[in-house]
């Protein structure tokens, strides 16, 4: 089993909150980025719980370092690092692409192939040089700390080693309202069966497959509800999606597995993580999916390929019965 999104997610916005208002103190050590940098790894390798497990720790070292990394952003021009840190930002978001398409890039496809791990290092790599690293910044932060606390009270937040008691009552409050909101959506959210009247014959279901582009249209905008919408206008009860994806943050990180799912009251299921070097296929039923299976296709020429094998209880014959979903060049 694998942790519920919902109620995860918002374990993920309290950690965020411990690390910020908890172990900001630690921001700057180095053996707290080696515990950040260990939990990345054991989030990337793992899986299940124990990657989810991983990946609070990380939650908790990232909030750590907001107040430290904005206070040396203050410290520095403003301009010069914000343009900095896009062009940092840019570059790894290519190298997402990278790692998967390596195949269909100009440069570099031979040295990133499959290599997310080194990605995952290179990022970790320049967090601990920007937290552990001491920062030649022309404010003297000495005269900064020896000022009263009536003095203290009127710098700004980005010059304070800490959150102020304040700034902490308003982040409590932002993540009272994330929780609120988490709670309502888990329980609002009803799943409904596909109810569109659409066969023919009870003994005979519908099948479709659709390569949908990662989800984007043609202005390289987000797509999810047309796609969503057209899904339901073809009236099949089993659906294959190729080339979907759940965690690239060009796509906004969201899961169009889960979205388009509970958008058509259908059950979903995604094969091999994106980050297993791959661009994915998801598979929706209206049927429930009793048992699935996940493979990774070797692609020498191109890049890793993916299959599904679902076992699905078709309520019709009150049996189970198998589909395979393959995505393949």
């Amino acid at each position: 089993s694998f942790p519920s999104p919902t109620w995860s997610g918002g374990a993920v916005l309290l950690c965020l909150f411990l690390g910020v208002t908890v172990f900001t103190p630690l921001a700057n050590s180095l053996l707290w980025w080696l515990v950040g940098a260990l939990s990345g790894a054991v989030m990337y390798y793992a899986n299940g719980h124990v990657g989810y497990g991983a990946g609070l720790v990380l939650a908790i070292y990232t909030g750590s370092l907001w107040p430290l990394l904005l206070q040396r952003l203050a410290q520095h021009s403003i301009g010069r690092s914000i343009f900095t840190l896009v062009w940092v930002f840019i570059w790894l978001i290519v190298a997402c692409v990278w790692v998967s398409a390596y195949n269909f890039v100009p440069v570099g496809g031979t040295y990133t192939r499959e290599r997310t791990d080194i990605l995952l290092a290179v990022t970790l790599c320049l967090i601990g040089l920007g937290a552990c690293v001491p920062s030649s910044s022309s404010v003297d932060t000495k005269k900064v700390d020896d000022r009263s606390p009536k003095q203290a009270k009127r710098l700004p937040l980005l010059s304070r080693k800490s959150l102020s008691p304040r700034s902490k009552q308003a982040l409590f409050l932002v993540v009272l309202v994330g929780l609120g909101g988490i709670a309502l959506r888990h329980f609002s959210y009803k799943p409904e069966l596909w109810t569109q009247k659409h066969k023919v014959s009870d003994t005979e279901f519908t099948a479709a497959i659709w390569t949908v582009h990662f989800g984007l249209d043609n202005n390289g905008l987000n797509s999810f509800e047309n796609i969503a919408d057209f899904v339901n206008s073809t009236g099949a009860d089993v659906i294959g999606l190729l080339e979907t994806d759940v965690s690239k943050p060009f796509l906004g990180s969201i899961d169009m597995a889960m979205y388009v799912g509970e958008k058509l009251g259908m059950y979903s299921d995604h094969g091999p993580a994106t980050h297993r070097h791959s661009w994915g296929c998801l598979l929706l039923s209206k049927y429930p999916i009793v048992k699935s299976s996940h493979y990774l296709l070797p692609s020498p020429h191109g890049k890793l390929l993916q299959r599904i094998e679902s076992a699905l209880l078709v309520l019709t014959y009150a049996e189970s019965c198998w589909f395979t979903l393959s995505f393949c060049l």
